[in-house]
Order: C-alpha cells, then structure tokens, then sequence
C-alpha cells in the first residue's frame, strides 16, 4: 500500500510520535508510506482570511503574507519520506491507497480530497476541543471516514456522542528497544520524582505539581521533569529539567526515577506511562486514556480517578514510603506493558486500513 499521513505543522507531539511510530513498522513491512505537512500554517487566523481573499486576488500578490510553519521534521529519523507541499491540497499530493488524517484540521482538509488520495482513514488521536470549536471538532467525527481511534474511551466516546459503532481501536505502543531498565541506582537519600511538563492545563501539571508538593512536605524529594517547552515559573525551584532530551536521554531520565506521575484530566495516551513503565519505573497516573488497559486495571501502576490531586498525592505518598510496593508496582508493569508495542500497533493497523481498500 501507499500511505499519506497528513500532518498539521512538522513539531514534535505526542500524536506526531506515534504516527511516525507506526509509519516507520508500516515501511518496514513493505508499504510505501510518506508524512506530509504544509509550508503555510493551517492553524492561523490570518492565512484563512488570505486563502478567503486569494479567491480574488492572485496568490502571487499574497503569498508573502502567509504565516509558514518553522522548522523540518528533523527530529525522527523516518525511514519513509518527508513531503513538505505548499498547502494541503490533493493537488500537492501523490496518488495513494489511503489518506490519513492525524487531527480535526487534517480531517477536514482531508474530507474534501478526492478519489485519487485512496481510502479516506481519520486516526483520532483525542477529542481535541481544546484546540478548536467543537462544532467544526465534531462534523470531522461525523464525516465519511474510516475511522481508528488510539484509545478505548475515544470509541466510547464515538458511540455515545455521535452514534459510531464503527471505530476500531489501535492503542498507543512502546519502543522497547529504547525504553527499558537501566543500571541499579544507588539511593543518595532524596527519592527522584518525575513528570511530564506542558502547558496545556488538561496535561495535568498543576495537578502534579500539587500533589508532588503535598507529599514531599514531609520528605527529601527531588523533582525531574521534562519537555518540549522552555521551563514556566509554575516548576518549583531547584526542579531538574530537560527541555526536548533525545531519546536515550529520556530512557536514562525515565530510569533514573523512583516514581513518576503523570496527571492528565484527559488524554489517549499518555505516551509517558508505557515509556515510564517500559524503563522499570513505578507509575502513578489518572485514570485516562489507556492507562487501565497498559497496566491491566492498576496491577502495574497506582491509578487514581483525574482531576483529584488530593487522590494523587495521597497514592505518591504511599509508593514513597514503602520501596517493596514501589518495586512490585515497578516490576508488574514492565511485565505488563511488554505486549504493547509499536510493531504489533502498526500490524492491526495495517490490518484496518487494507480491508478497507
């Protein structure tokens, strides 16, 4: 098959990571697969009202008007190619076997191209209201899609919200070749908590931040984090960060940890669980997502309901103060989360997308 994943902007995301995940297995099962991301910026304002204008005014006069995207995807090695077009338009397009759209915006561009872009494929990656009206969110649900989510509640959600009982499901996976155990430790007194930092306040870092303060009241911590933002005034002082570590820092940091929390209100993912569990780490997170399925209904985590850091800090506080539990938990969930791996995601995908040709 021939493959076009469509890409908003070419940054680093969670949803671009896993996409690039299951295209590099997709390529090294033999598909001919290309990621594609435009020059001009779908997500401004200012480029609509031009493309509106340019229905009058030719493109050449608007053209150094538009707001473009910054940088290259260069910070995965993909095996596939990179295509970056002008704009998302079939006619900036090879012909494929199957189109597929990575976010709403994607989806309705992608629902207006024709046949010669293949099967039209919306991988729904969240609800992602948060970053547009959710009437426009909603009508690229509704559209003729073949539609795969990445999570259990994203189908829930499909059939109770809008009547869909046709999602199929391909949850997130786990490099395990990166994401693994590293050397012993030896304890220096402060035990090492980690999390992820954004600023997105659904990525839950206030309420991981609350909960890290409650529970190191009382005891020697000392706060890891890492991300793809330069560092807020909201991380506490003396926090070790890594703004955008390579991935075998990110397996040293991971390992480094005696817990890590991660705290979303909502989410498919989130991706820093299985990777956390992957490095022989102990993981407290909310109840989102796939969380209950990576790590079979909290035997290989602490799971506590999302939007609770009184919850949160009070299952911090229990892994802290007994190293046997936070071994067990640790141990269980690298056990666990050895199943779900980016090679058999990119198999059910195939699997999905090639019924549907």
């Amino acid at each position: 098959m021939k493959i076009g994943f469509i890409f908003s902007f070419p940054a680093l995301t969670g949803g671009h990571l896993a996409v690039l995940e299951i295209g590099t297995r997709l390529v090294r099962r033999g598909h001919d697969v290309v990621v594609v991301y435009p020059s001009r910026s779908i997500l401004s304002r200012r480029n609509d009202a031009l493309r509106l204008a340019g229905r009058a005014i030719p493109d050449g006069a608007l053209a150094p008007l538009y707001r473009r995207n910054d940088g290259e995807l260069d910070w995965f090695d993909f095996p596939g190619e990179v295509l970056e077009v002008e704009e998302l338009e079939e006619r900036f397009l090879p012909e494929l076997d199957a189109v597929v759209a990575t976010a709403w915006q994607t989806a309705e561009r992608v629902a207006r191209f024709g046949p010669r872009t293949g099967r039209h494929v919306y991988f729904i990656q969240h609800y992602e209201t948060w970053s547009g009206p959710a009437a426009r969110v909603d009508a690229t649900w509704r559209a003729p899609f073949v539609r795969i989510a990445s999570s259990e509640w994203l189908r829930t959600l499909a059939q109770e919200r809008f009547g869909l009982a046709d999602v199929e499901v391909v949850p997130y996976g786990v490099d395990l070749e990166t994401f693994h155990p590293g050397p012993s430790r030896e304890p220096d007194g402060a035990l090492r908590v980690g999390f992820l930092y954004h600023v997105e306040p659904w990525k839950g870092v206030a309420d991981a931040l609350q909960a890290i303060g409650e529970a190191g009241a009382s005891r020697d911590l000392r706060l890891v984090s890492f991300g793809v933002f330069p560092p807020g005034r909201d991380l506490p002082p003396g926090t070790e960060y890594h703004r955008q570590p390579p991935r075998s820092e990110l397996q040293r940091l991971y390992a480094s940890l005696d817990v890590f929390v991660a705290a979303s209100w909502s989410e498919t993912g989130p991706m820093t669980v299985p990777e956390a569990m992957a490095c022989g780490t102990c993981v407290v997170a909310t109840d989102v997502g796939n969380v209950s399925l990576w790590s079979n209904g909290g035997e290989g985590a602490v799971v506590v309901p999302p939007r609770r850091p009184d919850l949160l800090a009070t299952a911090l506080a229990g892994v802290l103060d007994d190293a046997d539990a936070r071994r067990r938990t640790a141990e269980r969930g690298r056990q666990l989360v050895q199943r779900f791996t980016w090679d058999a995601a990119a198999e059910r995908f195939e699997e999905i997308v090639g019924s549907h040709l």
